[in-house]
């Protein structure tokens, strides 16, 4: 997340700020505390989670730039962990209502 913190303070324009693998990964690398390998690992994986997007030329990729997902990370992630803990606690309603009706139905007999 700090190569996307990075990516969106270092421009005014962070959607239309392209970035190099030659030149720009060791500027990143410097700004973020890590080597270029990690940051480029790093912007591969962003890239297939969709925060970053490849400008490609055939089978070369030229340069990365954001993605609307990557401009807005920290407001995704919050509706991502929104999500999962609707889901959870859907789930453990349902289980609470799933165990209880064989209860409710032995009060009925009575």
């Amino acid at each position: 997340m700090k190569i996307l913190n990075y990516m969106n303070e270092s421009s005014e324009i962070p959607s239309q700020t392209r970035y190099d693998f030659d030149g720009d990964i060791d500027r990143i690398a410097k700004s973020v505390s890590s080597d270029a390998e990690s940051v480029r690992a790093a912007v591969r994986d962003l890239e297939s989670n969709g925060f970053i997007k490849f400008s490609r030329a055939g089978s070369v990729t030229l340069d990365f730039y954001l993605d609307h997902k990557g401009m807005h990370h920290k407001e995704m992630r919050m509706l991502e962990s929104r999500e999962r803990w609707k889901e959870r606690i859907i789930g453990f309603a349902l289980g609470v209502i799933t165990a209880s009706v064989p209860w409710f139905l032995g009060m009925l007999k009575w």
